[in-house]
């Protein structure tokens, strides 16, 4: 399987490797937080209806074509006649955009989220801060499906700036189905030096145990 707890593949599912993952994590500091002080901001509240909107002169578009379960829907991304990026999905409903404020400062970030179709997949997530310049700070579609789910941001240190989750997929159907699999999270921490989000789970180590547990908690009552 293939976890992110440490940034690292390790190319193995048996027990040994699991007792070996659990005392390393054991190993790195704890920092547990409480669920009832975490928020977790839905996403599907910021999505937009507009087909047009301008912000920090940069004009983001949503234009689908065709029948109501057939669009030929397209997002564009552009300013002063250029484009930047150009979105394209087959269904409207999985094409989205909105605004969100990562970084805690005066301007929010342009989110994106396409979803592929799939039973349990594959939601991708990228999101574009505006201002001073144009630039990528997180885009799901480089961990190529390691990462699905819908992305979480969580203010997990309570600096006012967030983090965000998503679910591990590598772990589905490790026991014999989906719904009795267990998805750990990724974590995602703000870089200040990078100027994006990198895998920050060694970071927030007890925020991602805790949320386990309850998946193996969960697993033991349901398979044990």
């Amino acid at each position: 399987f293939w976890f992110l707890i440490n940034q690292k593949i390790i190319p193995s599912a048996s027990s040994e490797t699991l007792i070996k993952l659990e005392n390393q994590i054991a190993e790195v500091e704890i920092n547990a937080v409480e669920d009832d002080e975490i928020t977790k901001p839905p996403l599907e509240k910021i999505w937009q209806e507009d087909e047009k909107i301008e912000y920090n002169g940069f004009i983001i578009t949503k234009k689908c074509d065709g029948t109501v379960a057939d669009n030929d829907c397209k997002i564009k991304i552009s300013k002063n006649n250029k484009t930047f990026v150009l979105f394209e999905s087959g269904r409207n409903y999985w094409l989205q955009y909105g605004f969100f404020n990562f970084l805690g400062d005066a301007d929010k970030q342009l989110i994106v989220h396409t979803y592929s179709g799939g039973a349990h997949c594959c939601y991708d997530y990228i999101i574009y801060d505006l201002q001073p310049n144009f630039r990528v700070l997180y885009d799901s579609r480089k961990f190529d499906r390691l990462v699905g789910s819908q992305l979480i941001p969580v203010d997990i240190n309570k600096d006012g700036v967030f983090e965000f989750e998503q679910s591990v997929m590598s772990f589905d159907y490790f026991y014999a189905s989906h719904a009795g699999s267990i998805f750990p999270p990724a974590v995602f921490v703000y870089d200040k030096k990078e100027n994006r989000y990198r895998i920050g789970n060694k970071d927030f180590s007890g925020f991602i145990l805790e949320d386990t547990k309850k998946s193996s908690d969960w697993f033991e009552e349901q398979y044990g």
